[in-house]
């Protein structure tokens, strides 16, 4: 074990950091509990000459709970909301954690 791997799991188990969720790959399976960051980035986008703010809900998960994530699995976050993956999941630099784009399922 790195120190790199060593602080993400650190940070993933924190309770202030990262949360419970139930993951259901797209193709079907028994779902899986992991450990969740959630982000909520602002990006201003410009369409036309109109500024437009969106935000997006972005899962970080460690690759060691999630070896292979794809485009339609699904996020159980409780308290009935589920969020589905949308695009192709990237691994950060270090290959450690997925960052996943979602979208209400």
């Amino acid at each position: 074990m790195t120190v790199f791997s060593a602080a993400i799991d650190a940070i993933f188990t924190s309770p202030n950091m990262a949360a419970d969720a139930d993951w259901t790959p797209a193709g079907g399976g028994s779902a899986v509990t992991v450990r969740v960051i959630r982000r909520v980035p602002e990006e201003i986008q410009s369409f036309s000459g109109v500024s437009v703010r969106s935000s997006a809900l972005i899962l970080d998960v460690r690759v060691s709970d999630v070896a292979a994530p794809a485009p339609g699995d699904t996020f159980d976050l409780g308290s009935g909301e589920v969020r589905r993956v949308q695009g192709q999941p990237v691994r950060d630099r270090r290959g450690l954690v997925w960052e996943m784009d979602t979208a209400p399922a």
